[in-house]
């Protein structure tokens, strides 16, 4: 509902989102495990050890791909790294919520940005000349507040649930 923006999707995106949203999960999942498993008393730590075992990994299958791209150089890498910052601050941050709360309630949770992003892209959009967001016709824009506004209601519901049970 709040990307629909007029045109349908082919199959095979249908397919590729389903076999990603499985993949997520499945780590999602794997993330509390993950955290259990190191059987460290401190959340905070287990948290760091978690996501950096993690990533740790995944740079080392990165730079064994490297190896393969010799015109690859570090000036074109560069502009990622404040990104990689931000995304590695963001995955310590959900993996603590994950290992404090669980991942169905974390990603309950983590949806509730929705009404956020509805709100920043609109923003972005209306004051920015560039292409990180387009403007969106009205009808567009009122179902992705709509849908952003279920979300946000589906959290509320399953928090007031957790709460009386």
């Amino acid at each position: 509902m709040s990307n629909w923006s007029g045109g349908g999707l082919p199959l095979i995106a249908i397919g590729y989102v389903l076999f990603v949203c499985v993949g997520y999960s499945l780590s999602d999942l794997n993330i509390k495990v993950l955290i259990e498993a190191l059987l460290l008393k401190n959340i905070f730590i287990g948290t760091l050890v978690a996501v950096s075992l993690s990533y740790v990994t995944n740079g080392f299958i990165c730079l064994i791909a490297f190896l393969f791209l010799p015109q690859l150089k570090f000036s074109q890498i560069k502009p990622a790294l404040p990104y990689a910052v931000v995304w590695f601050i963001a995955m310590v941050l959900l993996f603590g919520c994950f290992g404090i709360i669980g991942p169905l309630f974390g990603n309950i949770v983590q949806s509730s940005r929705g009404i956020m992003a509805v709100i920043l892209g609109i923003v972005i959009a209306r004051v920015s000349d560039t292409d990180l967001e387009q403007k969106l016709a009205k009808p567009v824009l009122i179902r992705r507040i709509i849908a952003a506004g279920f979300i946000t209601g589906a959290v509320v519901l399953y928090a007031c649930a957790e709460k009386l049970s």
